[in-house]
């Protein structure tokens, strides 16, 4: 038996942490001048803040109804975002060591990070409107 309050709680407050640290972040970069890459960054980042804050309202509303917070469907959902985005993140690997030149390994390893976690939000959200596991 899973901790409803104990589970959206601490989704709140990861979701809080990353918006502030994001925040410092921007504040910081600001002094010096944005370029590009930092522009994408902040951007994907917003679009993974984005989507998580709409799976957490999704879990929050059925925390609030008295549902579990997570069904069945829900899972293999994931379950199948997660395998796709798993598979595309190889692909995002090999593709950004082959064709993009000048990045460094932290440069590398957050951009794969950021797409992959983008990549899964965008399925998740796409097969939860789908309501199709097969």
């Amino acid at each position: 038996m899973e901790n409803k309050f104990l589970t959206v709680g601490l989704g709140i407050g990861i979701l809080l942490a990353v918006i502030g640290t994001m925040f410092f972040y921007a504040s910081g970069a600001s002094l010096n001048g944005f370029n590009i890459s930092e522009y994408m960054l902040i951007i994907g980042v917003i679009i993974v803040v984005v989507g998580a804050s709409w799976h957490l309202v999704d879990r929050f509303r059925n925390f609030r109804a008295g549902l579990p917070i997570k069904d069945e469907m829900s899972k293999r959902l994931e379950h199948k975002a997660g395998y796709y985005a798993f598979l595309a993140s190889i692909c995002i690997a090999l593709g950004l060591t082959f064709f993009v030149e000048g990045l460094t390994t932290s440069q590398l390893a957050g951009a794969i990070v950021l797409a992959s976690s983008i990549i899964f939000m965008g399925l998740n959200i796409y097969y939860n409107r789908k309501g199709s596991t097969e």
